[in-house]
């Protein structure tokens, strides 16, 4: 409804892949539909086996992964980002099994060797 109603020259989106893809969507093809409108791009990673969902109060805690241990296809996200020409990337996590940071390095250590 959103892409229906706004104008695309006006308007920009700050697209987190996790929540693209746990409601069942395609981040790549979400990415490569919107084009420059997407200047910001947030990375976390979704379990393989994570059902669908879209209300977020029902999303497990345990759904949430790092970057590169769940099942988005990182290096596809990537490439549609730079194709689209987005700006900023964020790594982020909303959950973690345990300490943040060190969920952060993992992320952070898998993106670096994708570079």
């Amino acid at each position: 409804m959103l892409l229906k109603t706004f104008d695309p020259a006006l308007v920009q989106f700050e697209l987190d892949v996790y929540w693209v893809g746990i409601t069942g969507a395609d981040p790549v093809a979400l990415i490569k539909q919107l084009g420059k409108q997407v200047p910001l791009l947030h990375l976390k990673d979704k379990d393989k086996t994570a059902p669908t969902e879209t209300d977020e109060g029902k999303v497990a805690r345990s759904s949430f992964k790092e970057v590169g241990a769940g099942g988005l296809d990182f290096p596809a996200i990537l490439k549609a980002a730079a194709a689209a020409g987005t700006k900023h990337l964020f790594v982020e996590q909303d959950q973690t099994p345990g300490d943040p940071i060190a969920s952060l390095k993992q992320s952070y250590d898998y993106l670096h060797k994708l570079a």
